[in-house]
């Protein structure tokens, strides 16, 4: 107790002595790399001036192999560094992993390769980006499978500030085209969810031609788990629906979910309906007993909720927005006295 409050670490000489060996172990397999990883990981601050010697036994053996799977192992490795992570090495593993997006067209390695250097995140230097996005696009351009397409894409948006604007255009473009040449809802589901990964570089033309997609998929659907799914990947894009598709969304989504549906799909459900652009609309807020007193509704599962009943009360984005339940019925009392949220729920949970 006393080491603990004084800031001593009572491991700290196992710790010292297991990264030590994981930095001498020859070869240089993966088990001692992961070892250095999480010893380092344990204590980043206590283990800074290590961070260094770690990635350097990364990068090193990121130059000794030609196989995509391992390098995009070890890019990964390397970005698990964070801010610990030296830019030169970033350097050596960002060109590494672009060599090998050059060496093969198999779009499952391309994709690990690709995530694999998104995952150095700041470190990432420009030139590789930009080679890196450049090289995945391309292979979305040779293929029309929409379970590769989504695995391309969701490589792309790891990519993050890295990605250049025409790039994620080109993607968006594919992904979108892919949703248009099925039906099966787990492939729209890839496909949308890859969509909305570009996030802030998603063009507004194709987030909302996705969203639409999704809608429409959802409109011959009965099945909660599908619709589950799909109203996960329309969390990311909702907010570009149009006002009329945002609400007759909404109140599908709302109906299967006063359903016999389980928590999982409850949640993914809850999750888009906080991101549709439902406008003003005080009398759906009706159902708020249905839903905030299902026993899943909780923690974020609950934020999503009041989300969606802030924009149907025309507070969102205000002061007034909903945080708790207690602030849904205290607007309520003082704007819609007609609405009775006190009343037992009308759902199948209880």
């Amino acid at each position: 107790m006393a080491q603990s409050l004084f800031g001593l670490d009572p491991n700290r000489d196992l710790r010292d002595e297991a990264l030590d060996l994981a930095l001498h172990h020859r070869p240089a397999t993966p088990y001692p790399i992961r070892l250095a990883l999480r010893v380092y990981q344990s204590a980043p601050r206590a283990f800074t001036a290590q961070a260094p010697r770690i990635a350097e036994l990364i990068a090193t053996s990121m130059q000794a192999t030609t196989d995509p799977a391992q390098l995009s192992w070890l890019g990964r490795a390397l970005g698990e560094l964070g801010a610990g992570l030296p830019a030169e090495q970033a350097q050596v593993g960002a060109v590494r992993l672009v060599e090998a997006m050059g060496t093969t067209t198999d779009p499952r390695q391309l994709s690990r390769l690709g995530w694999a250097l998104g995952e150095l995140g700041a470190g990432l230097p420009a030139e590789q980006a930009q080679a890196g996005t450049v090289r995945l696009v391309e292979a979305m351009g040779a293929t029309t499978d929409p379970r590769q397409l989504s695995r391309l894409g969701w490589a792309l948006g790891e990519l993050g500030a890295g990605l250049p604007a025409g790039q994620a255009r080109a993607g968006a473009v594919r992904l979108v085209e892919a949703m248009g040449t099925t039906t099966d809802p787990w492939q729209l589901r890839r496909l949308g969810v890859a969509l909305g990964k570009l996030g802030a570089k998603l063009p507004a033309e194709q987030a909302r031609a996705g969203a639409v997609r999704l809608v429409e998929a959802m409109g011959t659907i009965t099945d909660p788990y599908q619709l589950s799914g799909l109203g996960k990947a329309l969390g990311g894009l909702g907010k570009w629906l149009p006002a009329e598709q945002a609400r007759a969304v909404a109140v599908r989504l709302v109906k299967i979910m006063e359903s016999p549906i389980d928590s999982n799909a409850f949640a993914s459900l809850a999750a888009g309906l906080g991101d549709l652009p439902v406008t003003r609309n005080i009398a759906g807020i009706d159902t708020a007993p249905n839903l905030l007193q299902a026993p899943m509704a909780f923690g974020e599962t609950r934020e999503h909720l009041l989300r969606y009943y802030s924009r149907l009360a025309g507070v969102f984005e205000t002061p007034e927005a909903f945080r708790t339940t207690d602030d849904l019925v205290a607007w309520v009392r003082a704007h819609g006295p007609s609405l009775d949220l006190t009343r037992p729920p009308r759902n199948p949970f209880r």
